[in-house]
């Protein structure tokens, strides 16, 4: 199932909870099965004469169902707009060079004779601690990566 289609069910499930009655109610009210009339709730194209039909069993109006199904393709979208900043930022920050220590710091740092063992182990620990910072962005990516793909 689609994020809008997870989303439009959920909005329309809180409706239902609001109105007192369940999926299975719905669906026997206008001859349908409990998985069809589900099928129905979480498509986000639904036909207007299945909402008009939903509209007058719960007795709202078709005005209300509009808006339900058009914000939840709106959450959906916000979604998918965040994740694709988030991603953008991952990518940003494994993109530029870290401000940190720069290989002509440590270039400069290895020629001077006033470099001692501490200011070759500090860079060291500032390059380890670097590396770390990349392995869990890759990391974090590759699992939105994922999660990207089986959501199709």
């Amino acid at each position: 199932m689609s994020e809008v289609s997870t989303i439009q069910l959920t909005n329309f499930g809180k409706l239902l909870l609001e109105k007192g009655i369940t999926k299975r109610q719905l669906a026997q009210h206008l001859g349908m099965h409990e998985n069809g009339m589900i099928r129905v709730l979480s498509n986000p194209d639904i036909k207007q004469s299945r909402l008009i039909q939903i509209a007058e069993c719960l007795n709202e109006t078709l005005a209300t169902l509009e808006a339900l199904v058009y914000q939840s393709k709106l959450q959906s979208q916000q979604i998918r707009d965040a994740a694709a900043e988030k991603r953008k930022a991952m990518a940003e920050a494994l993109v530029e060079p870290p401000a940190v220590v720069t290989a002509d710091q440590v270039s400069d740092a290895s020629e001077s004779d006033s470099v001692n063992s501490a200011t070759i182990l500090s860079l060291l620990a500032e390059i380890l601690n670097l590396q770390k910072q990349i392995e869990s962005l890759l990391k974090h990516i590759a699992v939105q990566i994922i999660s990207d793909v089986k959501k199709g």
